[in-house]
């Protein structure tokens, strides 16, 4: 039995592609479309718990949860992986996948949430009083958020000022994989409200030239537009 990836478009699952291509491992996908509002179409919730993504298969057994899905597969995969690639999973890695979403992710989310519900709520007010006052609470709430997310930055600039990558060693990991998709997330084309180290910035960049970046990244474009030409 094998694997097969439920992928969302533009989710946290471009990090199962990228894992599975520095392991050399065969996958199967399945992609799963957004609507004119952004929202997962029903047929990922009818194929996973929760309806979220990323999810895998893993020799018949459906693995949600990001750190969750990548440690199955780095244990179904690893042993023969390159010798580029780290295995066992070290603590040092297990620590970067948790702090990558229970740290990162957690500040870098209600960022997203406060901009998308207070412009949803504007555009039901016509008093320009409690416009105001929404904008006030998004600024107070975005301000919170962003000093977090920065805290959080300047913890990873340090150890990358001393540390090769998130193995703590010249091998790419579990926490390289999980840590990369929200660093490059928040930092965009560079102009936004998040203060990036130049480690930080030049790790980034070693990542997304690696050829299996580019390799997992086109797998996931064929696979989009090959099952969405099948709709």
């Amino acid at each position: 039995m094998g694997v097969t990836v439920h992928h969302l478009q533009a989710s946290r699952s471009d990090r199962l592609f990228l894992l599975l291509e520095e392991m050399g491992a065969p996958y199967d996908v399945k992609v799963h479309f957004r609507n004119k509002a952004g929202q997962a179409e029903p047929t990922l919730a009818q194929a996973v718990p929760l309806g979220k993504a990323p999810a895998a298969v893993i020799d018949g057994e459906t693995v949600i949860e990001s750190g969750a899905i990548v440690s199955a597969l780095v244990r179904k995969f690893g042993a023969n992986a390159p010798s580029s690639f780290e295995y066992p999973e070290s603590p040092t890695s297990a620590f970067w996948s948790t702090f990558s979403e229970g740290t990162l992710m957690l500040n870098l989310q209600p960022t997203v949430v406060t901009a998308r519900v207070s412009a949803g709520l504007k555009a039901t007010l016509t008093d320009e009083g409690e416009k105001r006052g929404v904008d006030k609470l998004k600024k107070a709430l975005f301000g919170v958020a962003v000093q977090n997310v920065n805290n959080a930055l300047t913890y990873v600039e340090q150890w990358l000022s001393s540390h090769e990558n998130f193995t703590g060693t010249d091998k790419i990991g579990a926490g390289d994989i999980m840590m990369y998709f929200p660093l490059a997330i928040a930092y965009g084309n560079g102009k936004g409200p998040y203060k990036y180290g130049p480690k930080t910035v030049a790790w980034m960049k070693k990542i997304a030239a690696r050829p299996t970046f580019a390799k997992a990244m086109k797998r996931r474009d064929d696979e989009e537009k090959a099952q969405k030409a099948n709709l």
